[in-house]
């Protein structure tokens, strides 16, 4: 039993890692294309 519940507090862990890294990767992108746009748009 204390091992079923050790797992799943490290899967529920490693879930919260991965949505955070994803979270992180898609607001990075997102402020990269408005900052590449308006960059763009200085040197046009």
């Amino acid at each position: 039993m204390i091992r079923g519940n050790y797992m799943d507090k490290n899967r529920k862990k490693l879930f919260i890692n991965i949505g955070i890294t994803v979270a992180v990767i898609i607001i990075a992108a997102i402020l990269g294309a408005i900052v590449g746009e308006l960059l763009l748009d200085n040197l046009i």
